[in-house]
């Protein structure tokens, strides 16, 4: 079959068609590509910190959305810790995450807030965002009490339950309990008390069975006894309260026969003991509590259950600092050197002025150390404005001002209370500088505290005329006279118009060194000092006080609490000696917020001890937490006292003590940061 002709012209024609179609599709795939590159995607940028509170450990995760590059740095509260936060990365692109670590051992045992903040590059700029604050503080440390009764399966020797590997003895020297005639009646009766409630102890009843399988008991009734004896003395008509699940009666006997009833009570069959009412409050067991007359004077100690300064921190601003000192170190949570602005304070040839003023103030109680702080359990910041470098380790206004500056932080105060045991002698105004730093650093909520002054060229035959100095003299400013061993002015101490109140502060130059007052020097020593600089302290430390205890009080409501409440000394009313009286820190805390509780029942008799932390009463769980522990060996005792004397670990006590490191955790809190006590019938 013939094939048909070839037409080529047609060939030719159709050329330019095909080649026109093709253009077309080309430009249509380009048009598609043209709209392609037109994106419309969100630029994201998202910012995750699930971690806020970084407590007891180190390192947490931030998560970041980002459409392209971005960087990440660390915004600290404190710009001198900023070398103790790292990040695993400071820059990249796209979304990743990223880990913040913290380096304990170059952060002061304060809480540290800082904030993480994002730039990341978008189309047209780029997007900032800043994290919320993140708080970095020291570990809790958790533990319990496990009682182990005696014979009841004790560990070796009989007084630690099996498997504690941590557990050691305590090192008390054992002795003998005392009883009753131990101890001298005369502190313990109140002459001026018409009556005396004698504690009797009396023996448990037996109990047998008779014929019909009735109780029925063994021998008369103790509480018939001790009646029978009562009215042998002509004392029938005494009160008695019975406290039946504790086998022992109260006894009220007239005040001037209660040592003869309780020489009679002891000698009656069916008493096991009598004994007097003791003082109770958390006692210092430090070795020199005893030479501290002006914690006598102030009598602080009982108000210790409620208000030991406990959620306060008090700025002491001075010279001659040793944050080692064992009786500090403990309350020592920041150091700051307004002079040279590096946060590392450390002894110099500067003296111990204000090492002697921190330990006044919140020396650690009940550690076995030296003496006891008026709020123990307030924390200190030290801060630094003596130059080591010039003669006399000189202060000046300019350091002043920065120590104010670094309290204040911008209205995010470091500390509730400022102490300053300084100023100029000669009554000369500070100049404007420390005006305004003195109302910027009130203004952020901080009380303001300051000695009055001390000129002792009258001394000891009369009293100084020296008006108050500055900085104690500004308005904003708590100024504090200097009282003697029997709340009588100090001959030293400034006086005037601005006097506020009055304050422990020992006597004069060459009296001896029990009329002054004892605390903490260079080293680890102890020493007597005397001035409206030991004074001060004391005010500020009460002030501490009464603001951890009553956090939504202003510092004008507690320092009108303490106005209105001081003791009046000198001429009736507001003087300018003693300005509205001695201070009274039970009265300012019953002005807040009523009469202060009896101190708390013991649930379990059980009392633990830890140094740096107050004394306290287990509750009936005998479970314990320890706050913002320091890192290292953390040394736990739990005793019964069944005498009351503070000693733990005598003969016939309970007693039971463990050892635990704290440690940083990486992610989380260091589980090995839990204790247990095995307690056991001491043999």
């Amino acid at each position: 079959m013939d094939q048909p002709a070839e037409h080529p012209e047609a060939e030719r024609g159709g050329a330019p068609a095909a080649r026109r179609l093709g253009a077309r599709l080309l430009l249509g795939a380009l048009l598609l590509t043209l709209i392609g590159c037109f994106d419309t995607t969100p630029q994201v940028v998202e910012f995750a910190v699930p971690v806020l509170e970084m407590n007891g450990f180190t390192r947490s995760s931030v998560g970041v959305t980002a459409p392209g590059a971005w960087t990440i740095d660390v915004v600290p509260a404190d710009p001198t810790v900023l070398g103790a936060i790292s990040l695993s990365r400071s820059s990249g692109s796209g979304s990743t995450s990223v880990d913040v670590n913290v380096d304990p051992t170059a952060m002061p045992r304060i809480d540290q807030a800082f904030q993480l903040r994002l730039i990341a590059k978008v189309r047209g700029g780029e997007v900032v965002r800043t994290s919320d604050a993140v708080t970095f503080s020291y570990p809790d440390v958790v533990g319990a009490v496990e009682v182990v009764p005696e014979g009841a399966g004790a560990g070796p020797g009989g007084l630690f339950g099996p498997g504690l590997t941590t557990a050691a003895r305590g090192t008390s020297t054992p002795v003998d309990a005392p009883g009753v005639d131990a101890f001298d009646l005369a502190e313990l009766l109140d002459p001026a008390a018409p009556t005396t409630t004698l504690i009797v102890g009396l023996e448990p009843r037996g109990i047998v069975l008779d014929q019909n399988g009735r109780a029925a008991w063994q021998r008369a009734s103790p509480a018939l006894a001790v009646a029978d004896a009562l009215a042998g003395m002509g004392l029938g008509r005494a009160k008695t309260d019975a406290f039946e699940a504790a086998n022992l009666t109260l006894v009220e006997v007239p005040t001037g026969s209660a040592a003869a009833a309780a020489a009679t009570l002891r000698a009656t069959p069916g008493v096991s003991y009598v004994d007097f009412p003791r003082p109770l409050y958390p006692a210092s067991n430090d070795p020199r509590r005893s030479e501290q007359w002006n914690l006598d004077e102030l009598a602080v100690e009982p108000l210790w259950y409620s208000a030991s300064g406990a959620g306060a921190t008090i700025a002491v601003i001075d010279s001659g600092f040793f944050p080692a000192h064992p009786d500090l170190f403990a309350n020592v949570v920041g150091t700051y050197d307004a002079v040279t602005g590096g946060s590392a304070v450390t002894f110099t040839n500067c003296g111990a002025h204000g090492t002697h003023v921190a330990g006044i103030a919140a020396a650690v109680a009940n550690n076995g150390e030296g003496i006891a702080g008026v709020a123990p359990h307030a924390k200190l910041l030290l801060v630094n404005v003596g130059n080591a470098a010039q003669a006399n380790c000189a202060m000046n206004t300019l350091w002043l001002i920065k120590a104010l500056q670094y309290v204040a932080n911008g209205g995010a105060a470091r500390a509730l209370v400022v102490n300053m045991s300084l100023g100029d002698a000669t009554g000369a105004d500070l100049g404007p500088g420390v005006r305004a730093a003195i109302q910027a650093t009130a203004a952020a909520g901080v009380s303001l505290v300051a000695a009055a002054g001390n000129t002792a060229s009258a001394c000891p035959s009369g009293f100084t005329t020296q008006t108050i100095m500055y900085p104690a003299r500004y308005p904003q400013v708590i100024a504090v006279a200097a009282t003697r061993p029997g709340r009588t002015r100090a001959c030293y101490s400034h006086a005037g118009p601005e006097m506020f109140v009055a304050a422990p502060g020992g006597a004069g130059p060459g009296t001896p060194a029990d009329a002054q007052v004892l605390s903490t020097v260079a080293g680890n020593g102890y020493g007597v000092m005397a001035g409206t600089s030991m004074a001060s302290p004391v005010v500020a430390a009460v002030i501490a006080m009464l603001r951890g205890a009553v956090p939504s009080a202003s510092a004008s409501q507690v320092a009108q609490a303490i106005a209105d409440t001081a003791l009046d000394l000198g001429a009736p009313g507001h003087d300018p000696w003693y300005g509205y009286g001695f201070v009274d820190a039970q009265g300012a805390y019953t002005e807040l917020v009523g009469a202060p509780p009896d101190p708390p029942e013991p649930v379990t008799g059980l009392m633990l001890r830890v140094p740096g932390y107050p004394d306290t009463l287990l509750d009936a769980d005998l479970a314990f937490t320890l706050l913002e522990a320091a890192p290292g060996p953390l040394a736990v005792e739990v005793g019964s006292d069944d005498n009351g004397n503070g000693i733990l670990g005598e003969p016939g006590e309970w007693y039971g003590a463990a050892t635990v490191t704290v440690r940083f955790g990486l992610t989380a809190p260091d589980a090995d940061n839990r204790v247990t006590v095995f307690v056991a019938r001491v043999p």
